[in-house]
């Protein structure tokens, strides 16, 4: 018999039979890890999102096993009275899920989520900590994207595109004759305090978007959530961030 206790943040859950449910669970140490609950009831009350206490028992590391969970998130409720960022929060544990292979631990994502969960509250810009942590989860992953230089030339100064091929920064000149197949480069990706205006953000969000599309998800026949669309209004007319 093996078993462990952790922190976690609950990716999902359904009912299975009449009183049980299973679960899955971002653990810190543990990574993903998924289980049989007893009493559905018991962990109606349980929501994507939440951080909780986890004790997991199980015959083999391989095996199902059991979860009990136990609540311990002082930012749930305030996070659950704003929609938006309620929203983020679910994309967010859509990537978790779908994206990191079972007991595989992950800290510095864990830790990274649940710094999200206790900025959302208070943060001006929901589709902002959408943007910040799709990039990031793109370079924990090894699909980051390079800006500190020109793909063509080198150059440093003047950057204005990403190469959907590559993820590298490509200058304006250098950019100019290929520019309609060039994604916008976010000017606050290359300087931090540049205010951000909602273009940028969707700038942004489909640089994220397409990477984690073509890298990531596409190739495990998954989709990007579609929640993830209600995060920005379209721009132009158009799903700008989509």
């Amino acid at each position: 018999m093996m078993a462990f206790s952790d922190d976690a943040i609950l990716l999902a859950k359904r009912r299975h039979g009449e009183r049980g449910v299973l679960l899955t669970v971002f653990t810190r140490h543990h990574g993903k890890r998924s289980g049989f609950g007893y009493a559905w009831s018991k962990h109606a009350a349980f929501q994507t999102g939440m951080s909780v206490t986890v004790s997991w028992k199980g015959r083999s590391d391989q095996h199902l096993g059991t979860l009990s969970l136990e609540d311990h998130d002082p930012h749930y409720i305030t996070l659950m009275g704003q929609a938006q960022k309620a929203l983020v929060m679910d994309v967010l544990c859509a990537y978790i899920h779908g994206l990191l292979p079972d007991h595989d631990p992950h800290p510095d994502v864990f830790d990274a989520l649940q710094q999200v969960k206790a900025d959302l509250p208070t943060h001006p810009s929901a589709p902002r900590v959408l943007a910040d942590f799709e990039r990031f989860l793109l370079t924990v992953l090894g699909f980051g994207c390079d800006v500190s230089q020109c793909a063509a030339t080198g150059e440093t100064h003047d950057l204005a595109y990403i190469s959907p091929k590559t993820g590298r920064a490509v200058s304006r000149l250098a950019g100019a004759p290929y520019h309609h197949r060039l994604m916008a480069l976010p000017a606050f990706w290359l300087q931090e305090d540049t205010e951000v205006s909602q273009e940028h953000l969707c700038q942004a969000l489909r640089i994220t978007g397409h990477f984690l599309q073509t890298c990531l998800l596409g190739p495990r026949s998954l989709t990007l959530p579609d929640l993830r669309a209600h995060l920005l209004p379209p721009l132009h007319g158009e799903r700008a961030c989509a």
